[in-house]
């Protein structure tokens, strides 16, 4: 079954500081492939306190750099890789990500 968990919204510097809504991005689900989009603040915890070890991430997803959509970016990156042991997945990030270095040497 193909869905789409939401583990957050998008908010500004208010809505993550005052801890008003979470700012974690989503879980998409499509056939056999798993993929994290945006994943902002609590993207981590959220996905391992819903899915565990049961799913595996083939690929994340950055659209911008502000930390509300990229501060669990090397995290996941970590997990999907067990922790760069393995040569696994896809990470897609703007040029602003390597550049401002927000995206971890891997």
């Amino acid at each position: 079954m193909d869905y789409i968990h939401f583990f957050g919204t998008t908010g500004n510097k208010d809505v993550i500081f005052k801890n008003m809504r979470s700012a974690g991005g989503l879980y998409i689900h499509i056939e056999d492939t798993h993929i994290i989009f945006d994943p902002g603040i609590h993207t981590f915890y959220k996905y391992i306190h819903t899915y565990g070890d049961k799913e595996r991430i083939d690929g994340i997803i950055l659209s911008h750099v502000h930390i509300d959509h990229a501060n669990d970016l090397n995290i996941l990156i970590e997990l999907m890789t067990n922790g760069g042991r393995e040569k696994r997945g896809e990470v897609v990030v703007p040029k602003q990500a390597i550049e401002n270095k927000i995206l971890q040497p891997y």
